[in-house]
């Protein structure tokens, strides 16, 4: 990867640090329920984090000396290839796990998924916080 801007770099690892430690406190709740639901919880949590590090290695890899269209191609690519990773991971996901699609599990790995994209919701206002103060 070229160099890309700091605060870029420091976002996006925010992102993934809060990523992680969602799956870490979800990996100790799901503990107490069913192996199964402690998979399809981590699973989604993989996938999320997974596609989350693809989108930051694709759109982060120029520096800041590049144009506009370089920046929206390589945002666009990046969500090409963010899509690709969770297609791909979750139809692996469905057929090669055990017990996923019964009962609650389904619902758990979604559920886990969409809290860890919710970070990019979250992540950015608390950055810019913290950077302001």
């Amino acid at each position: 990867m070229e160099s890309a801007h700091r605060s870029d770099l420091k976002l996006a690892l925010a992102i993934a640090v809060t990523q992680f430690t969602i799956v870490l406190l979800l990996a100790i709740l799901f503990v107490l329920f069913e192996t199964s639901m402690l998979s399809a919880a981590l699973m989604g949590a993989l996938i999320g984090l997974v596609a989350s590090s693809c989108f930051a290695l694709i759109s982060l890899r120029c520096g800041t000396d590049r144009s506009a269209g370089k920046v929206l191609l390589d945002l666009y690519l990046g969500q090409i290839g963010k899509w690709i990773v969770i297609v791909i991971t979750m139809v692996a996901t469905f057929k090669y796990l055990p017990g996923v699609d019964q009962g609650l599990n389904i619902l758990v790995l979604l559920g886990v998924f969409l809290l860890t994209q919710s970070a990019y919701i979250i992540v950015p206002g608390v950055v810019q916080k913290c950077v302001t103060q």
